[in-house]
């Protein structure tokens, strides 16, 4: 089971996720959109990939 799966399997439900960059905040979008979720009921937090942003 990859990362984003796992956490929409807790219960309760993370309601806010911070990724380590883009790709992976990318991956934990499609994970909320394939689950059927509410992407604006959650909230998505990252870093930009280069220090420049």
């Amino acid at each position: 089971m990859a990362g984003p799966s796992r956490l929409l399997a807790l219960r309760p439900r993370p309601t806010a996720v911070f990724a380590v960059n883009d790709f992976a905040a990318i991956g934990v979008m499609a994970e909320v959109r394939d689950a059927g979720l509410v992407a604006r009921a959650s909230t998505l937090g990252g870093t930009p990939l280069t220090p420049e942003g």
